[in-house]
């Protein structure tokens, strides 16, 4: 399911590290691919960077595959996600039969307990300028409203912060 896995270091693992060994270590490369989706995980906060490049067709999120435990069920079963559209052309986002069209820098939240996720270019477009779409995912804890009242479909273009999720359920979050 995973391209690569970063694992934490510790400091003392870092003296006389080389540039190319930091690089391995670090570096998130390889995100985008036509027609594909790649995930990396990292140890740290347990997050899940990703890149979706629908350049012909739709891309569904796949259901998790590791550990066994979770095998089967769906990606975003104990995680939310944040979309932002960072290609040239129009993109759209499917959360569980509804839609969400993302300009070119246009971001989504989705909400931890959604089922199906896609991911499509929209309009005229070639090979060479599909909607590209970063993803980030971490690990949720609670789920403390509807996803109809969680979703916010924000144009980052604007750069206006929006405040959603409450600090006192620990789970405030600017977008």
């Amino acid at each position: 399911m995973f391209k690569k896995t970063y694992h934490a270091t510790h400091p003392d693992m870092m003296a006389g590290a080389s540039n190319q060994q930091l690089r391995d270590r670090y570096l998130v490369d390889g995100l985008f691919a036509a027609d594909a989706i790649t995930l990396n995980y990292a140890h740290y906060e347990r997050f899940v960077i990703g890149g979706a490049m629908a350049a012909t067709r739709a891309l569904r999120l796949p259901d998790q595959t590791e550990p066994a435990s979770a095998a089967g069920k769906p990606f975003l079963e104990r995680r939310e996600l944040g979309v932002v559209n960072i290609g040239k052309a129009a993109g759209r986002v499917t959360l569980d039969g509804k839609a969400f069209d993302l300009a070119p820098r246009d971001g989504l939240y989705v909400p931890m307990g959604t089922k199906d996720v896609t991911f499509e270019s929209r309009g005229p477009r070639t090979a060479n300028t599909p909607a590209t779409l970063r993803r980030r995912s971490s690990a949720v804890r609670l789920r403390a409203c509807s996803l109809t009242d969680r979703v916010r479909d924000k144009a980052l273009a604007h750069g206006t912060p929006v405040a959603f999720d409450s600090s006192f359920a620990s789970n405030a979050a600017w977008l």
